[in-house]
């Protein structure tokens, strides 16, 4: 099987797990992921998180607080990130995630970025992910400052017992944050 079919058969499987999560079980993760993430996160200036949709874990209450201190950064469908004051400046982008609206929020530089958290359908133990295919985020984690911190944010139920296929361009995060 090639590296992409065997992506792909990972993807498929993995969206059909995470749609099998109970609510409860949605709800205590996210919950810890939101507590164990305020603790963490304290030193750093710009945060860049991820407005969660779909199956993903629930970061909503922590981007509240990070905006609330002027500290979110979040991603843009142009590839631009922006920082965001107030969760009342997204909109909905061509994806069917919420994104920054550029004539409310402030562009910021990647290199201004101190801590990255990212999605991910699937995580390994080496920090491997499988996304949703666009290789935004290995793009976006290549050109970061070598000093940003990168946490994998997900469920228990996302860590792959075995290494995940990747390729030269796939870039690993940091630290793992599976709840």
């Amino acid at each position: 099987m090639t590296t992409a079919n065997l992506k792909s058969t990972l993807r498929l499987q993995t969206k059909e797990l995470l749609k099998s999560l109970t609510w409860n079980r949605r709800q205590a993760a996210s919950y810890l992921a939101v507590m164990k993430l305020k603790e963490r996160l304290g030193s750093y200036k710009h945060v860049l998180s991820f407005t969660s949709f779909g199956t993903e874990i629930d970061l909503w209450p922590l981007n509240a607080t990070l905006a609330k201190e002027k500290r979110l950064c979040l991603p843009h469908y142009s590839g631009k990130l922006f920082s965001v004051e107030s969760l009342s400046y997204l909109h909905p982008g061509p994806k069917p995630n919420l994104e920054p609206d550029p004539s409310k929020c402030q562009e910021i530089a990647l290199q201004q970025v101190d801590c990255i958290l990212t999605p991910a359908l699937l995580f390994d133990s080496k920090g491997y992910r499988l996304g949703f295919g666009s290789g935004y985020y290995d793009k976006l984690l290549e050109n970061r400052k070598k000093e940003t911190l990168v946490f994998g944010i997900g469920f228990t139920e996302q860590l792959s017992k075995d290494p995940l296929p990747h390729e030269s361009h796939d870039i690993p995060v940091d630290e793992l944050l599976l709840l």
